[in-house]
């Protein structure tokens, strides 16, 4: 039988991995129930002013993040900070709005690797909390609603408008003003033109992914017009500036063919 008395080295290392496993037992417990968030938002936006929004999480430095994070309700059209997910960028029509942030996070802590009694490594993991972030806010956005909303035109004009682009140029003051821009979406949705936004990595069709390679083989972002027939009418840069009055421009002068 082993002799632990004749062993003091061994009796203080016992000790204090049990210290260790106690302190991590204690702080888990602690971190496990934390789960307090806030989304930070006015209350109250004019019109056609940029929204800042964010949430403020008590989620660990280097914490594993995962869920929907950001659900955003439609109507309301948004961009993330660069870099950090956590603060977004949101526009839309007047009206009352309701913005959830869910998460999931674990923290782990870094490998400890000890050596037992018959001289073999053994390495764990420490687990150091979880927890979880619901959180939902309201706000408003005031003006008067548009008495005359845009209606659809002629199903043969239609054309499909995208914007390409991918994590490296989201934040081009180019590609946000395309993405919030309410005057750019009207002037769309009155001529009848499905407009989408997408991310080089997403998944879409065969026909949007011939599309997409295109344009990414031709240089993103990038804003690319196809007729109802499937003609590319347009794929050229966004304009860096008078981004939202060059794009009407363009698009005034395919609709005029």
């Amino acid at each position: 039988m082993f002799d632990f008395d004749a062993n003091p080295k061994l009796i203080r290392l016992c000790w204090t991995l049990f210290a260790i496993i106690i302190v991590l037992v204690i702080v888990a417990g602690i971190l496990a129930v934390t789960s307090y968030g806030q989304i930070v938002v006015a209350d109250e936006t004019p019109d056609r002013t940029p929204i800042p929004i964010s949430i403020i999480a008590a989620i660990p430095d280097g914490a594993q993040i995962d869920g929907p994070g950001w659900i955003i309700p439609g109507g309301l059209r948004t961009v993330e900070c660069q870099n950090s997910p956590r603060h977004i960028v949101a526009a839309g029509e007047p009206g009352e709005y309701e913005i959830k942030y869910q998460a999931r996070w674990i923290h782990l802590g870094q490998k400890i690797t000890v050596v037992d009694v018959n001289g073999v490594e053994q390495t764990f993991i420490p687990f150091l909390g979880s927890g979880t972030v619901n959180e939902t806010a309201t706000f408003k956005i005031t003006g008067e609603p548009n008495p005359n909303p845009p209606t659809p035109g002629p199903t043969p004009g239609k054309k499909w408008v995208g914007l390409i682009w991918e994590s490296s140029t989201q934040n081009q003051p180019e590609v946000v003003r395309l993405k919030l821009s309410t005057d750019w979406l009207d002037y769309l949705k009155t001529n009848g033109h499905q407009w989408a936004v997408i991310d080089q990595h997403q998944e879409v069709g065969p026909t949007t992914a011939e599309i997409v390679r295109r344009a990414v083989a031709a240089g993103i972002p990038r804003l690319v017009v196809v007729s109802s027939g499937g003609v590319e009418l347009l794929s050229r840069p966004p304009a860096k500036e008078n981004t939202i009055e060059t794009a009407i421009k363009w698009m005034q002068e395919l609709d005029g063919d």
